[in-house]
């Protein structure tokens, strides 16, 4: 009997131990199921949040514009002030000058810087000093003594006239250092070379800035025309002649004859440039000097 007893509460004994075995079991289930569930949630609660935080936080800058638009469309438009800066010229490259071909001068002066005296004359005369000079070239002295002594001989050019009887045109310069004032305003005609010459009375001209005593020759057959011009300055006496040469009978039937008058024309333009410069004392020889000038031309 107390064997039966036994097995009998064995066998009551084992379902009990059956049960709460299961309802342990039950039990562990239970409470990984529900750390499980805590477990998943929270996972879930921290993405929620950190989804939501990444869109406050890109939201905070929209918000930022939106309030900046805001204080941009309630502060005061303020009109735009437009300053023009002054601005710096462009150095621009010069252009090359253009190369002018320099003209020589049309007339040229003649000086002599012992007598003080000088003149202009035409380039395309020409001019004779010192040993060049010789008597077929040059007017002859009408001083009332010998003595004078020639300085210099313009010349112009034989062709100047074509188709006339022009042979030649001269502009002589002498001085004499031995007369007086006195003597100054006489000519000397030569009248053995022209005894026919009736020579008219001297007078007193002005040309240019000076005052002449001046007298005309005429020559036999009209072969050659002379006019003289004195002027004492300087202790001496100055004598500036002109002269006219024709081909006198040799004229062809081709031929007329030249206007004189045009011709001492030419010549006396020379005659306004003369120019006697005041002297306190005689000088030593220092010769003539003749240089180009950009004085009017003299034609």
């Amino acid at each position: 009997m107390a064997q039966f007893t036994q097995l009998n509460l064995q066998a009551k004994t084992e379902p009990k131990t059956l049960d709460a075995a299961r309802h342990k079991g039950l039990k562990s289930s239970r409470t990984i199921i529900t750390i499980g569930s805590l477990m998943l949630a929270s996972t879930i609660g921290i993405f929620l949040l950190g989804a939501n935080g990444c869109s406050k936080g890109t939201s905070k800058p929209a918000v930022a514009d939106s309030g900046n638009q805001n204080l941009q469309n309630s502060s005061p438009q303020v009109p735009a002030i437009s300053v023009s800066l002054p601005t710096a010229p462009v150095a621009s490259r010069p252009a090359a000058p253009k190369k002018i071909g320099k003209k020589r001068p049309s007339t040229v002066t003649y000086t002599d810087k012992t007598y003080g005296v000088s003149f202009r004359y035409p380039r395309k005369y020409s001019l004779k000093t010192g040993d060049k000079l010789d008597a077929k070239s040059s007017v002859a002295m009408n001083f009332v003594q010998p003595g004078g002594i020639a300085l210099a001989t313009v010349e112009m050019p034989g062709n100047s006239y074509p188709g006339t009887d022009f042979s030649s045109a001269l502009f002589n310069l002498s001085v004499h250092k031995s007369l007086s004032a006195d003597q100054c305003t006489h000519f000397a005609f030569p009248k053995s070379e022209h005894p026919d010459s009736e020579p008219g009375s001297p007078s007193q001209v002005k040309v240019g800035e000076t005052e002449f005593n001046q007298v005309e020759d005429f020559g036999p057959m009209k072969s050659a025309d002379a006019k003289y011009y004195h002027v004492f300055e300087n202790g001496a006496c100055y004598e500036f002649a002109m002269a006219v040469g024709t081909s006198g009978d040799k004229v062809d039937d081709q031929s007329k004859p030249v206007d004189r008058n045009e011709v001492f024309g030419k010549l006396e333009k020379i005659l306004v440039t003369v120019k006697v410069k005041p002297m306190a004392e005689p000088q030593v020889a220092a010769g003539p000097t003749v240089q180009s000038t950009e004085a009017p031309a003299v034609k």
